[in-house]
């Protein structure tokens, strides 16, 4: 998994270079530790499209379900502890709050489309560095 930390000083001005390009939309927090991670390739993206429409369709009435977002285990500060799985499947009755920018709790069901080549769970994440409000 490669990764590259970077000091404190310069974090910032590349956090703020990829916001401003659109760069960081899979980005996410795990625990603190900011991980950068590039757009996922068409193949990816084609077959999470499919999924999600699988989910969709096959989902009950009321359930929500879509390709992407923010998950967090806190409503507040959530920013230092979140992913972003590939679909989500919120049940009706799923306690997790739709806080416009995250949920506030996890999905039902979830997919984290992974590469044959890579660990289960693993991303491949191109940039990973120490970040600590």
């Amino acid at each position: 998994m490669p990764k590259v930390m970077i000091c404190s000083t310069e974090w910032k001005e590349i956090l703020r270079k990829r916001r401003a390009l659109g760069h960081d939309r899979k980005d996410e927090v795990w625990n603190g530790v900011y991980f950068m991670a590039p757009d996922p390739t068409n193949s990816h993206q084609r077959l999470t499209s499919r999924i999600e429409d699988a989910l969709e369709a096959s989902a009950p009435v009321g359930s929500n379900v879509q390709a992407g977002g923010n998950v967090s285990d806190r409503k507040k500060g959530w920013k230092l502890n979140f992913r972003c799985p590939d679909v989500m499947v919120f049940l009706p009755g799923n306690p997790a709050e739709d806080c416009e920018t995250h949920y506030a709790g996890g999905p039902d069901f979830l997919v984290e489309v992974v590469k044959p080549w890579r660990p289960e769970r693993e991303k491949t994440w191109v940039l990973c560095l120490s970040w600590r409000a």
